[in-house]
């Protein structure tokens, strides 16, 4: 699917600095990455680098019509396939939509082992309360280390790119 978009589909080509979406701003557009390095700012923060070929970004916006949550930006040279007005370019390229979908229900799966880990992680912290203080050290790391880890997942995996 890839292929076909990018031989049908604008390519847009970014240099170092330049925004490919900005947040708060509802433009109905899609990107796929094909090739460079982006950075996603929230609020100006920077939240991850992603430098995945087929990697979305503005899909959560375009399916459900809200103003994007993060900025867009590229670290280096970046090319990526622009799909312009998505909702009407779905009847021509109906796989679109799953190839989202999809990519969306694997972050979800992956959010929903982090937040059950978390859980078990926090479970075996508040039971760990039998005067070992050298074991409540121990949990208080790694929790302090789980949260860390699931922030950092959310951050590349959750974030409206």
């Amino acid at each position: 699917m890839l292929d076909k978009l990018q031989e049908k589909m604008p390519i847009k080509e970014l240099q170092p600095g330049e925004v490919l979406l900005e947040q708060d701003q509802n433009t109905g557009k899609v990107y796929i990455l094909i090739d460079g390095t982006v950075e996603i700012l929230r609020d100006g923060v920077q939240i991850t680098t992603v430098d995945q070929p087929g990697a979305p970004f503005g899909e959560i916006s375009a399916l459900i019509n809200t103003p994007h949550t993060a900025t867009v930006k590229a670290l280096t040279p970046v090319m990526a396939i622009e799909v312009d007005d998505f909702r009407p370019q779905t009847a021509e390229y109906p796989e679109l939509p799953l190839y989202l979908a999809e990519t969306l229900a694997n972050r979800l799966i992956e959010t929903n082992k982090c937040l059950a880990e978390l859980h078990k992680t926090f479970d075996d912290l508040i039971n760990a309360d039998d005067g070992d203080e050298a074991k409540k050290a121990s949990m208080r790391h790694a929790v302090t280390e789980a949260w860390t880890a699931f922030g950092d997942f959310m951050r590349t995996q959750v974030a409206d790119f």
